[in-house]
């Protein structure tokens, strides 16, 4: 049974993953363009080229923390929240898996 539904969740995943890069990428660009000091406050982040533990820890504050609510930008507040709770999803799916 667990067998039938093993890959399943794996291209689940991977689809998840894909997701999860092309929010980041456009949370990113959009951090980077509207909110530029928050963006160099988070290590100016980016998917590859400047991908650090430490940028990485300060975004997923950044998003855990809630310090987006300060930005005043109700479509970046929506994509913040949106990844949040993705990220969320994602994790309980990798533990269930």
């Amino acid at each position: 049974m667990i067998e039938a539904i093993l890959p399943f969740f794996f291209g689940a995943m991977m689809i998840m993953v894909v997701v999860w890069f092309t929010l980041i990428t456009r949370l990113f660009n959009q951090l980077r363009d509207k909110h530029p000091v928050t963006y160099e406050n988070l290590g100016s982040p980016s998917l590859f080229y400047n991908n650090s533990i430490r940028n990485n820890f300060l975004f997923l504050r950044f998003l855990c923390k809630n310090e987006f609510e300060s930005l005043d930008d109700p479509p970046l507040v929506k994509m913040c929240r949106f990844a949040r709770i993705y990220l969320s999803s994602y994790m309980i799916l990798f533990f269930i898996m």
